[in-house]
């Protein structure tokens, strides 16, 4: 299915089921899942699940437990590349099944090839049906080859294996190479210093992938020989082999020998910098059938004789379609990835139109290569690329997400990196993606107040402020943005400041106003930081906001949490002038009063208990009156949500015992005798608005 495709039904029932294994399972003794009830799964079917667990992430030693039975979940083609699993978890799963397909490359959680091994081979019918093997970075763990049943030659029928970045060396080799029926090979960056044995299956092998044999010692005629004779070759990869000083002759003479590879259609040659265009031209001429040539990191490529031919797919850096398939066929080689996007971010800098292919390609390569900072930081510059200016509107929104997906991740992973946490930052300054495209904005935020955290660059610092407070104006929940708000402040890259920043330069900007006030309400409601927000211009900021012409009510409403939490510490803890807090006190009071309720839904909370202090006996009238009113606020327009929560955290009572408190002041108590008549009306009769009298 194409990524731009609406998703299939099998899909979105899969991912349901990845989803909720947990309630969908229970558990058995050593702890591993068993399906409460299971449908016998077609076939198909079966393996789509187990793919997509490990695709997703779920796969496991404890999930993997509902294949331990092959009653209704039948295996054929098995796929958990890039799982965490053990050799006991993966043998009792595998164990049952009759499998003809086993990719497990990448697994971690300690499994060997010699436990894999092991396991097929304790299943006869496993063993004499499996066609196609990939173990590739697994270890080889001991005892493989040793004997036997730890042999690739014990499993008659396989035509495919798959090796690459194991530690497999020439004994290995040998006994792959007297399979009877082996068609495709791949031995690349592997231990093996002689291609000899590949003499016993040139009857029968047409694909060898041998990138990166760095440890290849064959004298030169000897490697001649073997691949002169592998006539039935129609793949042959040769990518960055390490040959002796003299290796030009021999890639020279492998192309320039007549009849060489007759069945040829494919040929990568990447890496190899003593090729040319003329040397490849002539090859490629004296086979038409040919579809494909690597030439990334060899200098070829550039003639029209490879940009004009449209049948032939080339890997190479001469523009962007070879750019593309480079990163296409070499989404599992590190150092290809890498060479491929920095001349990537060369060819993109001056796009006119968006490239949506070109960016699922590059995440793909960043999904694909986590942990490598030197992908990540070629592959960021390249997003930024590929969705600045108005690129990202042409862009489908799942690329996108995606995408951001993994620029969050590569700040995650690599937080003191200036260099990419600038790129990430710059493709991440978007407003179109920033309001548009779906993501985890929390975490979003979160990772920009790392960055802040370490970063003394004033630039990326304001382009950070800035992204920030787009990211918090979406509305996290009430418990976000405190957090959000405490973390941001406690940056050592004054806080308060960047906050001030922000104020000052979106003055007529509502939306963010009411962002930054939000979120300095929220750190004012942290006692240890109200010392830190004790700073005369914000308080006199805050004063003119709360009854200024065209101010917003909203914006208001949080000027005044800000002064009534900070009122709230007591005069003892006020370190400004003991008189400018009567001032403030009064005009608090006065404001409050002028205040009328908004048609719509201003604010919401997800508890009362940061008003509750706010509420005591001894706390100033104003204090009293911001929370009364905002209690009152939020009850009058959900009554039936915020009374039922009043009544839960014992709220109620507090508001009550302000009632009949003798010194709480009729202004307060007006709102909090309203607040208790919303909380005991019924909630199909209409509430009566409480109405306060300014002085």
């Amino acid at each position: 299915m194409e990524c731009n495709e609406p998703p299939s039904l099998a899909d979105i029932c899969l991912a349901w089921v990845c989803r909720c294994l947990e309630q969908l399972c229970a558990e058995r003794e050593d702890g591993s899942l068993c399906f409460h009830h299971c449908p016998l799964f077609p076939q198909m079917l079966a393996d789509q699940l187990l793919r997509r667990m490990a695709e997703e992430g779920v796969l496991n030693d404890r999930t993997i437990g509902v294949f331990r039975s092959n009653e209704h979940l039948r295996l054929c083609c098995v796929c958990v590349r890039a799982a965490r699993l053990s050799a006991e978890a993966f043998r009792l799963a595998m164990q049952p099944h009759r499998l003809q397909e086993l990719n497990a490359s990448r697994v971690c959680g300690g499994l060997t090839v010699s436990d894999v091994l092991l396991s097929l081979a304790a299943n006869t019918e496993c063993r004499d049906n499996l066609q196609r093997l990939d173990l590739s970075r697994l270890e080889m763990g001991e005892g493989c080859l040793v004997n036997k049943p730890l042999s690739f030659s014990a499993m008659s029928s396989l035509r495919t294996v798959h090796l690459a970045g194991t530690e497999l060396e020439d004994s290995g080799l040998a006994d792959i190479c007297i399979l009877p029926q082996l068609e495709a090979l791949d031995i690349s960056s592997t231990r093996v210093t002689d291609l000899t044995p590949l003499l016993d299956c040139q009857a029968t092998l047409k694909s060898l992938s041998a990138h990166d044999l760095r440890h290849l010692e064959m004298p030169e005629t000897r490697l001649l020989l073997v691949l002169n004779r592998l006539e039935g070759l129609r793949h042959l990869d040769l990518s960055h082999l390490c040959l002796s000083s003299d290796g030009v002759g021999v890639m020279q003479q492998l192309l320039e020998k007549p009849g060489i590879f007759p069945a040829l259609v494919s040929l990568d040659v990447s890496g190899q910098r003593e090729i040319t265009n003329d040397m490849m031209e002539s090859f490629l001429k004296g086979r038409p059938n040919m579809n494909f040539v690597g030439l990334l990191g060899t200098g070829a490529g550039f003639s029209d004789f490879f940009t004009a031919n449209s049948n032939l797919k080339v890997a190479g850096e001469a523009n962007i379609g070879q750019v593309s398939e480079a990163l296409r066929r070499y989404c599992e080689r590190e150092c290809c990835i890498h060479q491929a996007l920095v001349h990537l971010g060369d060819l993109t800098t001056d796009l006119d139109e968006a490239q949506p292919d070109v960016l699922k390609l590059v995440t793909m390569a960043m999904k694909n290569n986590e942990k490598s900072l030197h992908v990540q930081v070629a592959a960021t510059a390249c997003v930024f690329n590929l969705t600045s200016r108005t690129n990202s509107l042409g862009m489908p929104i799942y690329l996108l997400r995606n995408a951001v997906h993994h620029l969050l991740t590569a700040m995650r992973n690599f937080p003191n990196q200036e260099q990419l946490q600038r790129n990430c930052l710059l493709s991440l300054c978007n407003e179109w993606i920033l309001h548009n495209v779906p993501f985890d904005r929390f975490d979003g935020a979160q990772m920009v107040i790392t960055w802040l955290n370490i970063c003394d660059d004033p630039d990326l610092q304001r382009m950070a402020v800035a992204m920030y407070y787009i990211l918090v104006a979406v509305k996290p929940t009430t418990e976000e943005t405190t957090q959000l708000g405490a973390e941001a402040f406690m940056v050592e890259c004054h806080g308060l400041e960047l906050y001030q920043e922000l104020l000052e330069t979106y003055h007529r900007e509502t939306d963010i106003q009411k962002s930054v006030l939000g979120l300095l309400n929220n750190v004012a409601e942290v006692v240890d930081l109200r010392t830190d927000l004790m700073d005369e211009d914000l308080h006199e900021y805050l004063l003119s906001l709360l009854d200024g012409v065209g101010v917003d009510i909203s914006v208001r409403y949080f000027a005044g949490g800000i002064l009534a939490h900070l009122l709230s510490t007591g005069e003892s803890n006020w370190t400004l002038d003991l008189d400018f807090r009567d001032i403030i006190l009064r005009k608090l009071h006065s404001a409050i009063l002028t205040w009328t309720t908004p048609e719509e839904e201003m604010v919401s909370y997800r508890s009362f208990r940061p008003f509750y202090p706010l509420l005591h006996s001894s706390q100033p009238t104003s204090v009293q009156l911001w929370a009364a009113w905002a209690v009152h606020l939020v009850c009058e327009q959900n009554a039936s949500l915020y009374a039922e929560m009043l009544q839960e955290e014992g709220g109620l009572d507090i508001v009550k015992e302000l009632i009949t408190h003798p010194d709480t002041h009729d202004d307060v108590r007006r709102l909090a005798e309203g607040i208790v008549g919303i909380s005991e009306t019924d909630q199909e009769q209409p509430v009566q608005e409480v109405f306060l009298v300014p002085l």
